[in-house]
């Protein structure tokens, strides 16, 4: 309120509508929606995923900066996809039945036993078994990361921008040297620039939110 008497209102903090949207389901949010939801009073003959919509989070937060911007009280967009999530699963407590948060999946093991095989035995193994690499890979990034097993992989996959990143760690897997000339002429082999670790980049699959 003012000096003369009229109020204002002044915007502190913006909300975040989730708008729920049909389609767009991936196969483990629609077992979970078998699973958690009853869809009563469904109409005989018509899909029970006509009653489900998806808030997909990570989308969402596209319209935030990539990073914050505190002058204009604008969160960065990870920083805002936590919040949001973190919300979403306090307000599932509240109303169980209306909506609730998916995790992504997990990668499965490739082997029994193999998180206590060492680096060396892994590698062995998947060539043996002409195991999938991406099976390899997926699993390893989501647990223990290690450098000689991410570097492999990557590279069987043809990704070697990213296995290139892994190589500062993976002594069998070292950058190419780079020819130099020294002042007398003569050539010198030094190792090219080091990647930079993407142990730190790599970033699992967003969560969904299922309501029915």
């Amino acid at each position: 309120m003012d000096a003369r008497g009229y109020g204002h209102v002044e915007v502190l903090e913006q909300g975040v509508g989730a708008q729920f949207m049909q389609g767009g389901l991936f196969d483990h949010e629609i077992e979970y929606a078998f699973e958690h939801f009853t869809f009563k009073g469904l109409p005989e003959g018509i899909s029970p995923l006509t009653r489900v919509g998806v808030f997909d989070v990570e989308s969402f937060c596209q319209q935030y900066p990539e990073k914050a911007r505190p002058d204009r009280g604008q969160p960065g967009r990870a920083e805002m996809a936590i919040q949001i999530v973190e919300r979403l699963k306090e307000l599932q407590e509240i109303f169980p039945g209306h909506f609730v948060v998916v995790e992504p999946p997990q990668a499965a093991r490739p082997w029994p036993g193999y998180d206590e095989e060492p680096a060396e035995e892994v590698l062995k193994l998947q060539e043996r078994l002409q195991m999938e690499p991406g099976i390899i890979r997926a699993y390893e990034e989501e647990n223990q990361v290690r450098s000689e097993i991410m570097y492999a992989m990557l590279t069987l996959e043809g990704n070697l921008e990213v296995a290139a990143k892994y190589a500062d760690d993976d002594p069998e897997g070292e950058v190419p040297p780079t020819d130099i000339t020294t002042e007398d002429g003569e050539p010198k082999d030094e190792p090219a620039p080091e990647g930079k670790s993407a142990a730190d980049q790599i970033e699992g699959d967003p969560e969904f939110v299922v309501e029915a």
